[in-house]
């Protein structure tokens, strides 16, 4: 039985590690993306746990958005596996990738000023189409103001081992400081920062 109970236990971590490498292969700058700015979003192969870990050659973006109140995968841009008119990432070494969203998300996806966009859809693929990033990747546009999100972990709940570390990181937008308190008891600070890891 104790048997048993190791092996549940070790596939429930490696299940959750692998969970943890897909969630962070896709980082945006600013951490938090608002409408009317320019969004980088990074691409990160070497987190990816599906057919296109470590790659390093050209990929593309078939992506589109979600308009507020509507399905997923409006204004897509281009059409699927036509590399003249999907966009190329650019490749900056060390397994990472960069997509520019310029000059805003408005004129990238073709958008009427009265479109209020609630995220970016996303698949990453091959020149050929042939191999792609799964499932679907989704990054929520946030509205300008202030803004304040965990960015690591990205699920509400985890599975963590007794007595051992949890990383956390949080981002803000339009904050002078950001702090984080555990239990209520403070813990860490940063001023005037976007992001904040502990």
């Amino acid at each position: 039985m104790k048997t048993l109970k190791k092996l549940l236990f070790l596939l429930l971590a490696v299940l959750i590690n692998i969970s943890a490498i897909s969630a962070q292969m896709i980082t945006t700058d600013p951490a938090l993306p608002v409408p009317g700015k320019l969004i980088k979003i990074f691409y990160d192969s070497s987190k990816d746990a599906g057919d296109l870990r470590n790659y390093t050659a050209d990929l593309y973006a078939h992506t589109g958005v979600t308009l507020s109140g509507g399905a997923d995968w409006q204004k897509v841009v281009g059409t699927w596996g036509n590399n003249s008119t999907q966009p190329k990432l650019k490749y900056l070494g060390n397994y990472i990738y960069e997509l520019d969203i310029i000059p805003d998300l408005k004129s990238f996806y073709s958008l009427s000023s009265s479109d209020v966009i609630s995220r970016i859809c996303l698949v990453i693929r091959n020149s050929t189409g042939s191999i792609q990033t799964k499932p679907d990747i989704f990054v929520n546009i946030f509205t300008a103001g202030l803004n304040v999100q965990f960015t690591f972990p990205l699920k509400n709940a985890i599975v963590g081992e007794l007595y051992k570390q949890i990383s956390v990181k949080a981002s803000a937008s339009l904050a002078d400081s950001v702090s984080l308190y555990l239990n209520n008891k403070y813990v860490k600070s940063v001023v005037a920062a976007d992001l904040l890891t502990y």
